[in-house]
């Protein structure tokens, strides 16, 4: 769920999206960053609207968990210049995108397990 998500933005992210409408490179030709863009905030979506479904599950306190790490998750993935035509590549924020979906995901699990 997180990491799907992450791969996407990483992908998206280690990409300058100022050339991707001048370079005739192959590997550019198929980055297409208005789509990758539309992926990534309806794959937040998806998401989000699962972490709801079973929100009422998990107890308060592990919730408390996956909260701390849902706001840098939020600013690695749609943070910065989203959506800028003149952004350049971020490593930084696509590495951030991994860090924080592992943190999430680990603590999604943790919340997951102490719900039984």
């Amino acid at each position: 769920m997180f990491s799907d998500l992450a791969d996407m933005s990483a992908s998206y992210w280690s990409k300058s999206r100022r050339t991707a409408s001048v370079t005739t490179n192959s590997a550019m030709s198929s980055f297409n960053p208005s789509l990758d863009e539309a992926m990534i905030l309806g794959r937040l979506a998806s998401v989000e609207m699962q972490v709801e479904i079973t929100d009422p599950l998990l107890r308060r306190i592990d919730l408390l968990g996956l909260d701390i790490y849902w706001v840098p998750f939020l600013d690695a993935l749609t943070g910065g210049g989203f959506s800028n035509p003149g952004r350049a590549a971020d490593a930084a924020r696509a590495e951030n995108v991994q860090i924080y979906a592992a943190k999430l995901m680990a603590a999604y699990q943790t919340a997951l397990v102490n719900s039984y």
